[in-house]
This record gives C-alpha cells, structure tokens and sequence, in this order.
C-alpha cells in the first residue's frame, strides 16, 4: 500500500507541474488557478478499490507506449505505474447510434468518491476511448479540464469549431457547455479533472440520459 500511495502522489505532483507549467489561454490560466486551490494532500492510506478492466483497456499498453514517445511522456510512465490499481468503468445508457460504446470507452477515477485517493473537493481521473470512435455529445455542470496524453482527436466544445488536439493539449469544458470527441487511427488516452458540481452526472446532449464517470 505504501508503494501505492507513492505512485499516487508522484502521478499528482507531475500533474499539478505539468499544469502550472502556462498556457496562453486565460480561461485555461483561471481554472488552473482554481484547481490549485482545492488540490488534493498526499495519500495517506489509498482506497480499496478493486482493479477492474473494460474491453477498451486492450488499447492502453498501446496508449502508454504512444504516451512515453510524446510531449506528456513522464505523466505517462505515471499512468503505467498506477495501471494496475485502477477500476475502469463505463456507466452510458445504450446508444442508439453505436449500441457498442461500453467496449470502446472507460474512465478511471484516480482521485475523487470512487477514486483511489477519496476527495470531495475535486476529482481526477482517466478516458480512454478507441480508434474511430465517436464519444457522444454530452454536458454537465462540473468544470473540466482535459491534458491530453497519447492520440491526436478531433474535440469539439459548444459554438467553437471542431479542432484536431495533439497530446500536450489542454482542454477546457466550462460548465454545461456541449462537447464531443472522436477518435482516428489512434486510441486517445488523457486526464480529466472535474471541479464545483460533483454530485450531478455527465448527461447526453440529446436524450438527458445520466452517465457517472
């Protein structure tokens, strides 16, 4: 357990670097700024939360490696360390436009309720989504901000343009604004952070369906 906490920490200390690091973009700066300040302590003792794996977790070892070629290549080797403590889920209603979403797209919540290190302030976790997929159009009222780790995918967030991210992106999604990913030749692996509403599920843009990530 003692190593676990390690791993833990040294994944959150490379993150909150990687994040007070700059950006241009002032939205970006301000929420960072935010997050700052309800930042998780060390872990003291680590939740037991029993590992699970998703069909989709077959592209992670290939993420990873993607991962440790690219600009987020320490927070990668992160990742691989906690890998096998992490309970990967998927809680979407069946859509009807791809009925096969729960083999295609996972979350893994490293801090948070569900998470290896409990928090109510702000959660943190994983997406990994496979090659040539469309994750759906879907709000909520938490903050999020994504770092992209390993994949280059189209993003698309509210009125702005859908633009290709490469890994070092970060990605701010104000709260309930519409967003959207897909994915190409590449699985996408990035962080996610959530922050302000925690208790109110992600829902879909077009069926209010509830989804808990």
């Amino acid at each position: 357990m003692d190593s676990l906490n390690f791993q833990i920490d040294g994944f959150l200390d490379g993150f909150r670097d990687r994040l007070l690091s700059g950006t241009d973009e002032v939205s970006v700066q301000d929420e960072i700024t935010e997050l700052r300040a309800a930042w998780p302590g060390r872990t003291i003792h680590a939740a037991a939360v029993e590992p699970e794996r998703l069909p989709v977790c077959d592209h992670l070892p290939f993420a990873l490696e993607r991962g440790t070629a690219e600009r987020e290549a320490n927070l990668a080797l992160s990742i691989a360390a906690l890998a096998p403590a992490l309970r990967w889920t998927y809680s979407y209603p069946t859509n009807p436009r791809d009925r096969d979403l729960s083999s295609k797209v996972a979350f893994a919540q490293i801090v948070g309720a569900r998470g290896l290190q409990p928090d109510s302030e702000i959660h943190i976790g994983l997406t990994l989504i496979a090659p040539n997929v469309v994750y759906p159009a879907h709000l909520h009222p938490a903050v999020e901000l994504y770092l992209v780790i390993a994949g280059t995918a189209l993003w698309q967030s509210g009125k702005d343009e859908p633009a290709m991210k490469p890994p070092g992106s970060v990605i701010l999604h104000p709260s309930n604004v519409v967003h959207a990913m897909s994915t190409f030749e590449e699985p996408l692996l990035a962080i996610w952070t959530w922050r302000g509403d925690l208790a109110s599920p992600s829902v879909y843009a077009n069926a209010q369906a509830v989804v808990h990530v």
